[in-house]
This record gives C-alpha cells, structure tokens and sequence, in this order.
C-alpha cells in the first residue's frame, strides 16, 4: 500500500521517502447529539444529531540506509504530515498486500515491487498524532516504524474528487452512503433556460427551489444554498432560498419547470 498526500496541485506520495504502508483503519463517523433534561419529565428532550469527525489509524514503515539518512527522510516526513493547514489522505491499495507465499518463493525486494490503485475516496485531514520508533535492520537498512492518527478537518467522510456533473436523464447518480447537503458540501445546481417562462421552479427529493418573475432563453442560474445568481447577479430575495441534499439509496430526481440544461458543479459522494 501507499499514502497519497494532497496539498493544493501538490501530490506527495509516501513511498518516495521510502515508506510502505501496512496499515490504513478508518473509524465510523463520530455521532454528537443535543439533548437536555427537563425537570420533573422523565427522559430527555431530544434537539437531533450530526456526525462531528472521523478518524485514520495509520501505520507504514521506512527505511534508511544510515542515521544520518534516517533524520533526513523523518524530517520530510514530519514536515509533510505535520502541516496545521490540513490536505486530502488517499490510500493506495495492493491487491497483493493480503497474499501469502512460501519462504523462498520469490525473491527482491518487496518495497520495490509495490503496483498501488488508488481508493475511491479520500479524506481532508490533519495529523493529531505523529510517532515513530526504532525497530532493527534488514539489509544492511535501518528499519523505523511510523504511526499517525489522521483526524477530519471539514466533513467528517470520505469524499470523491471533485467534479462538474451534466445531467441527461433526469438522474443525479449519486453513489455516497450519507446525505450530501448543500450547506456543508457546497455543491452548486446550475440552470441554463432553453425557453422563455415565468416562475421558475426546480425539484430535487422532494425540495423546490422557486425563482418567481421571467425567465428567457439562454439566462444562467445558478443555487448554491447560500447564493441564488441569475446571469451573475444576485436574485436571493426574490427566491425562496431553498437548498437541496442528495440522498443515499435513492435515485436522486431533478426536474425543471421550464425547458433547459441541469448541470451540478463541485459534484462529490460522501462516504461514512
């Protein structure tokens, strides 16, 4: 395996410091939930939940040639992980990390034999923890164990990369397993008319999003949840100021009032 490491268009992969990933465990979304106790009622009054952030168990291995090498490599690693700032964590996976062969069977050395696909997601992160120790030598290398725990910065799940999505049929393919809403994601619903009307409205699960007044060919709008823009210029207060959430499990249906083009910009699945 190997760790990707993602800092604006920077990418970093672990394994160019000569480390090889054993060990990449992700917890379940932390759950908080706001309650309060009312005197004299049993039980308590329940105000909903939300998941606050995830966690990565991470564990790899490097290999130094010397000591000298040793603080060389730690110290790009720590520079690497220890940003404050936060970056995406992709894991790569083998399909041979969990094979088994007889002593003697193949011969070279297995750090160079490494071929990685990358995993569906990723995860914005920083490192709450950072640790190293010394474990021997193999080789003639001196052989060090590093352990992090990744904790989530923004949304507590994985996320896909980021991309602008055209929708032909009606049909949001959404395949995350949790609720994407457009006030934590931040994905925008982009409208191109293709005919004249008035009162705009687009449905989404169940959601509409009504735009009252005239609408001609060719006008651009474009609802983010925070921002309602019609050919660039703002129409907030003329609108309902609905916001839309895709939905796990279910085909994800938009439609428009008036004939035109749906586009989804910034389109993620989100994964638990």
């Amino acid at each position: 395996m190997d760790l990707l490491i993602e800092k604006g268009d920077k990418r970093t992969y672990l394994s160019r410091y000569k480390v090889i990933t054993t060990s990449f465990e992700e917890s379940s979304p932390s759950v908080k939930r706001n309650n309060t106790q009312i005197q004299y009622r049993n039980g308590n009054v329940d105000f909903g939940g939300w998941n606050e952030a995830k966690t990565i168990d991470y564990v790899g291995y490097y290999r130094a040639d010397d000591l000298e090498d040793e603080e060389y490599l730690r110290e790009r690693i720590y520079a690497l992980l220890s940003d404050p700032e936060g970056y995406y964590i992709t894991q790569l996976k083998n399909d041979n990390d969990n094979s088994f062969e007889r002593p003697g069977e193949t011969s070279g050395d297995y750090f160079d034999k490494q071929v990685n696909r990358p995993s569906h997601k990723r995860f914005y992160v920083y490192a709450s923890s950072l640790e190293y120790e010394l474990v021997g030598s193999y080789g003639g290398h001196v052989l060090y164990k590093i352990s992090a725990t990744f904790t989530t910065m923004k949304l507590p799940y994985g996320e896909s990369v980021p991309h602008d999505l055209d929708i032909n049929n009606g049909i949001i393919p959404y395949a995350g397993t949790v609720s994407c809403s457009q006030l934590e994601q931040g994905f925008i619903v982009e409208f191109t008319a293709k005919a004249s009307g008035s009162n705009l409205k687009i449905s989404l699960n169940g959601t509409d999003f009504v735009a009252p007044g005239n609408v001609v060919s060719g006008d651009v709008l474009k609802m983010s949840g925070y921002e309602y823009l019609r050919n660039g210029v703002s129409i907030a207060k003329a609108t309902n100021k609905a916001y839309f959430k895709l939905l796990p499990g279910v085909a994800n249906k938009i439609s428009s009032s008036i004939a035109g083009t749906i586009r989804i910009l910034g389109y993620q699945d989100l994964y638990a």
